[in-house]
C-alpha cells in the first residue's frame, strides 16, 4: 500500500511539473519566434548551456538591472512598440549594458545601447563636450532602432541583424556567403568556381579586397541555395581557426535570447519583485526639449530628486552644467516629480 501512495504522488509531481514545463514552453518558444529563429533552436545543447550559466549566475544582477531602470524602461518598450520591433530586443539592451545610462566599454562605446562613436554619428547622435547623446535614454534607442531595422531589411530576419549589431555587417555577409557556399560544396563537391569564391572570401578576410568586392561575391554565392539554419552558422567548425561568427558573438546571441527567457521565469515571481513582471509601456518619465544654460543640482532641487537620481536619468549631460547651448538636447524628469516651481524654471531655459 506504501508503494502505491509513493507511486500515485510520484506520477502526481511529475504530470504537474511537465504542465508547469509546458506553460513556460511555450513563452519560451514564442521568445525565441520573435527573432525569427525556428523553434526547433530552444533545444540546441550549445543555447541550453548558455541559458543555464545565466540562470544560476545572474539571477541576483538581472533583477538590480531592471530595479535601477525601472524609471525609464517604460520609455524604451514604448519606443520599440511604436516602431514595430519586437519588444524582446529590450534584453539586448540588457545584454549590451544592464541598462547602466552610463556604461563604458573597453572598446569605447558608451551608454544603454553601447554605441560607437562612428555608429553613433551616422546616426546623428552628438558627440561634443558637453553632450553625448549615446547615453541619451531617447535619442540612443531612437538610433538603436534605426540601426537594428536597417540590418534586419539587408539580412532579412531578426537574429543576423542582433549578430550584426555586435560584430559589424562584413562580418555577417562574410558568414553568409561561407555558409551557403560550405553547404552547397558538401552537397556538390567544388568545383573552379566555388574555388574561386572561396579564394575571394580568403582575400577579404586577409583585408586584400575590400566590403564592395566580398558584397558582390555574396550575390553570386547567394544563388548557389537557401541560407543554412542558425545551428550551421554558430556551430564551431573544426580545423577552422576564423569561425563563421566570433566566439563573442555566437554567446552575444544566446545571452539576449536567454536574459528574454529569464524574463517569465520564477525567480522573478515574490513579494519584493512582482513589480518587475508588470513593466508596461507607458511613460514614467517626462522629455523636456531645452536650449541655454542649466544646472543640474538647480534642476534636481526643485524636483525635490537627488542629483545622482537625476544625473542616473541625463547621463548625456557630462557636467552638472551646460553654458549657452545652442541646439535642442533633452531633460528628463520623472512624472512624479514634475512641480510647478521646476516648471517654470524650465519655461525661462526654454
Amino acid at each position: 500500500m506504501l508503494f502505491k501512495i509513493l507511486l500515485f504522488c510520484f506520477f502526481s509531481i511529475y504530470l504537474s511539473a511537465n504542465h508547469i514545463d509546458r506553460g513556460f514552453l511555450q513563452n519560451d518558444i514564442d521568445v525565441i519566434r520573435s527573432f525569427d529563429i525556428d523553434e526547433s533552436y530552444i533545444y540546441n545543447k550549445s543555447f541550453i548551456e548558455v541559458y543555464n550559466d545565466m540562470m544560476l549566475y545572474n539571477k541576483n544582477k538581472y533583477q538590480e538591472s531592471l530595479n535601477t531602470a525601472m524609471p525609464f524602461l517604460p520609455k524604451i518598450k514604448k519606443l520599440l512598440y511604436e516602431n514595430n520591433i519586437p519588444q524582446t530586443f529590450l534584453y539586448l539592451a540588457m545584454a549590451e549594458s544592464y541598462f547602466n545610462t552610463g556604461a563604458k566599454s573597453r572598446k569605447r562605446a558608451k551608454g544603454v545601447w553601447q554605441f560607437m562613436k562612428s555608429t553613433a554619428r551616422r546616426y546623428d547622435l552628438v558627440i561634443n563636450q558637453q553632450f553625448d547623446d549615446r547615453m541619451d535614454i531617447v535619442k540612443s534607442t531612437k538610433a538603436a532602432i534605426l540601426y537594428l531595422g536597417y540590418q534586419k531589411k539587408i539580412f532579412g530576419s531578426w537574429y543576423l541583424a542582433v549578430l550584426g549589431y555586435n560584430c559589424g555587417e562584413g562580418r555577417v555577409y562574410e558568414a553568409m556567403a561561407r555558409a551557403i557556399l560550405d553547404r552547397y560544396v558538401e552537397k556538390n563537391g567544388s568545383s573552379r568556381t566555388t574555388k574561386h569564391y572561396a579564394k575571394t572570401i580568403r582575400k577579404y578576410q586577409q583585408k586584400r579586397v575590400g566590403f564592395s568586392t566580398l558584397y558582390k561575391t555574396y550575390k553570386k554565392i547567394k544563388k548557389l541555395g537557401p541560407l543554412p539554419p542558425l545551428e550551421y552558422l554558430l556551430r564551431v567548425q573544426k580545423d577552422q581557426k576564423r569561425q563563421y561568427f566570433p566566439q563573442e558573438s555566437r554567446r552575444y546571441l544566446k545571452k539576449i535570447l536567454s536574459l528574454a527567457i529569464m524574463s517569465q521565469k520564477s525567480f522573478l515571481i515574490d513579494k519584493n519583485n512582482t513589480h518587475l513582471l508588470n513593466i508596461g509601456a507607458n511613460d514614467s518619465i517626462k522629455k523636456f526639449e531645452l536650449t541655454g544654460d542649466l544646472n543640474l543640482e538647480n534642476i534636481a532641487s526643485l524636483a525635490n530628486l537627488s542629483t545622482q537620481k537625476l544625473s542616473t536619468l541625463n547621463k548625456h549631460i557630462r557636467k552638472k552644467i551646460i553654458v549657452s547651448a545652442k541646439k535642442g538636447y533633452n531633460l528628463y524628469i520623472p512624472y512624479e516629480n514634475i512641480t510647478q516651481k521646476l516648471l517654470d524654471r524650465l519655461k525661462v531655459i526654454r
